[in-house]
């Protein structure tokens, strides 16, 4: 084609009429924006928050948070700040009213689309409040208890170490040393003896004096003082006794041993001075001597007596204080251990508070939800921005079209090109290539050649249905026992025992997805068949599918499933059923996901099986809190007391059948029977 030419004066004309279109479309725009921004219309909006929750504590949670956030204007100033609010006269919020659950808010703007962005940021921020606030109570919560089962282990430490100090024989043993005893009894004994002595001495004493005259002679005496002479013969006495002191440190010519001596050279003149006085009439000196010696023993008779008495009273007493302190200390034992239980009750307690806690932030769900109801007000003109935009854009069309439609027509002269196409001829017979493909034979099927299909069930098990069909049996290698603890789902992906795992973990899971039961219990018809190697490869598959899966080892014939995963069997389904925390006895494998409960070491408790059963269906609701499923390695069936101790309508059981049996065992005819499988 050849391009249209225009002439000069057309395009000038051009031109200038698309810069007064410009123009126009300007001004207008210019006048709608002037003339909202001077309007006195706005637009407001309210916004009802509710909190839907089954917890009431959660509901009071938002009208406490917005009657905060009023008093404190922290919330509305953080809106303000991060919205795009701004201080004017119709730029407001606030919150209208509040109850239970639900909050309103007001907000007013004169931009309509800064209205609603801004009450998108007051939904999120709010959203973000209530739901930290929310998870700080719950934080708190959980805080709480963990703080009060701190404390109480603590006191339960502290009263079994004072328990413990109780206990000790040296805290029990409050007689006296041994050597003391020994002291203090042989002084008793020794006071006995000299006693006796003493009681016999003067018993012969005064046999003696009886039989001794007292005076020799007569005696006169006269005006001389006996007091004076006593006096006399006491100070000469003592002077001797200095005098043989200084004989030790001093000789005889020394001064201090020569004064001594005249002094006592003096006292001894002074003394016979004074004795001349008396006549001598002097008594009997043996009957003197007796007399003497009868009131020496006395007096020495009464002071053994004395310590006698003394020392059996002390031994009395102690012994009296030793039975209080052991009375004291064995109340005091008692009241310790009482304290001790009470401790331990409150642990219990507070352990399944926490528990119960965990539940209820597992299970109770919140969410908030929020409803804009926006209106129009107006004041003396009210309108909307966007139809004041709308009109002048209108008026600015308008004009424009008017100023365009006055311009000369343009008729460019154009030079036509004509192509010839060739014709195009339909397809005949002749010139479609015949196709290539080969459509074989397909021979009508036989008996023989048609497979099983999925819903085929053999007579012998009568209308329980297989978990996979007979065809694909677990056929183990030759020269291997099945119970050998492989774990074929891991070393042996290749394997066809592996793609057997497999389609027994898609049935399963189908299973469960229809029935709800999440408790899977394999029931073998005999032992030594591969359960625990069964239960293991499967606890594995399901795994690695993403389930949460628990495997408790309940087969107190033979308890495999530590041996096969190689975890210790220190504690285990026993120690729980005895009080141990489930969390504690819970082993992880090396597989994720995967957890084993083993059996544990404890004495069985099997004897009562109704209290084994309500331990264990206790054990396994715990259980269910924390896994999607939970596989049970069960005794094979001996008896059918081995079904009762871990029956539950519940759970749902597999029976694993032996390629000899020939129908089922009648010991599960009264189970919920998922299906059977012949290994």
């Amino acid at each position: 084609m050849i391009k249209p030419s225009l002439d000069q004066g057309t395009t000038k004309n051009l031109k200038a009429k698309a810069i007064a279109f410009a123009v126009i479309l300007l001004f207008s725009f210019l006048t709608a924006y002037f003339f909202n921004a001077y309007s006195p219309s706005y637009f407001s909006t309210k916004i009802l928050f509710r909190v839907i929750t089954t917890d009431n504590d959660l509901a009071d949670v938002f009208p406490s948070l917005t009657e905060a956030a009023v008093s404190e204007k922290d919330f509305l100033a953080a809106l303000r700040k991060s919205s795009e609010f701004s201080p004017g006269k119709h730029e407001n919020i606030s919150v209208v009213s509040t109850g239970r659950g639900s909050a309103t808010v007001a907000m007013s703007s004169k931009d309509p689309y800064k209205l609603e962005k801004s009450v998108d940021e007051f939904v999120r921020i709010a959203t973000d409040k209530v739901y930290y606030k929310i998870n700080n109570i719950r934080k708190l919560e959980n805080d709480a208890l963990l703080q009060k089962l701190a404390l109480i282990d603590k006191n339960i430490l502290e009263t079994t170490t004072l328990l413990e100090k109780l206990n000790t024989p040296a805290s029990t043993d409050l007689s006296l040393p041994q050597n003391a005893q020994i002291i203090k009894k042989n002084e008793i004994t020794e006071l006995k003896l000299n006693i006796a002595q003493l009681k016999d001495k003067i018993a012969l004493a005064e046999s003696k004096l009886s039989a001794t005259p007292q005076n020799t002679t007569s005696q006169t005496i006269v005006s001389s003082s006996p007091a004076k002479i006593k006096k006399l013969q006491n100070e000469l006495t003592d002077e001797q006794e200095q005098l043989r002191i200084l004989f030790r440190t001093y000789k005889e010519k020394h001064p201090r041993v020569i004064e001594k001596t005249q002094n006592i050279k003096a006292l001894e003149k002074e003394l016979a001075k004074q004795t001349k006085n008396i006549v001598k009439s002097s008594p009997n000196r043996e009957y003197e001597r007796l007399k003497q010696l009868i009131k020496h023993d006395s007096a020495l008779l009464a002071q053994f007596e004395k310590r006698l008495v003394d020392l059996q009273k002390s031994e009395k007493q102690a012994l009296e204080t030793v039975i209080e302190k052991k009375a004291e200390l064995s109340e005091q034992y008692f009241e310790t251990e009482s304290k001790l239980e009470t401790f331990k009750n409150l642990k219990l307690a507070t352990q399944n508070e926490l528990e119960i806690l965990k539940v209820k932030h597992e299970t109770v769900k919140f969410s908030i939800e929020s409803n804009k109801q926006k209106r129009e007000m107006y004041q003396k003109i009210g309108h909307d921005p966007r139809l004041s935009y709308l009109i002048c854009f209108a008026t600015a069309l308008i004009l424009g079209f008017f100023l365009f439609t006055k311009t000369a027509e343009i008729k460019p002269k154009t030079q036509e090109i004509t192509a010839e196409l060739p014709d195009i001829k339909e397809p005949t017979a002749d010139t479609v290539e015949p196709s290539h493909i080969e459509i074989p034979d397909v021979e009508e099927p036989t008996a023989d050649t048609v497979e099983p299909t999925h819903n085929e069930k053999p007579v012998i098990f009568g209308d329980s249905e297989p978990l996979i069909p007979k065809t694909l049996k677990f056929e183990y290698p030759q020269n291997e026992t099945v119970c050998d603890g492989r774990l074929f789902s891991i070393n042996e992906p290749n394997s066809e025992l592996y793609r057997l795992y497999e389609k027994l973990t898609e049935t399963i899971q189908v299973k469960t997805a229809q029935s709800g039961i999440r408790v899977l219990v394999p029931i073998a018809s005999k032992p030594k068949i591969g359960q625990s190697t069964w239960v293991a490869n499967l606890g594995v598959m399901l795994a690695k599918q993403g389930y949460t899966v628990l495997l408790i080892d309940s087969n107190h014939y033979g308890p495999a499933l530590h041996k096969i995963f190689d975890l210790p069997n220190k504690v285990g389904v026993l120690e729980v059923l005895n009080g141990e925390n489930i969390i504690n006895a819970t082993q992880k494998t090396e597989t994720p996901d995967l957890h084993l409960l083993s059996y544990g070491k404890s004495p069985d408790i099997s004897g009562d099986s109704s209290e084994y059963t309500e331990k264990f269906n206790r054990l396994v609701n715990i259980a269910r809190r924390r896994a999607d499923i939970i596989i049970v390695d069960s005794p094979y069936l001996e008896t059918e007391q081995d079904i009762v101790r871990i029956s539950d309508p519940s759970f749902g059981f597999i029976y694993l059948a032996d390629t000899a049996d020939k129908e089922l065992s009648p010991k599960v005819a009264n189970i919920n029977l998922m299906g059977y499988l012949v290994i």
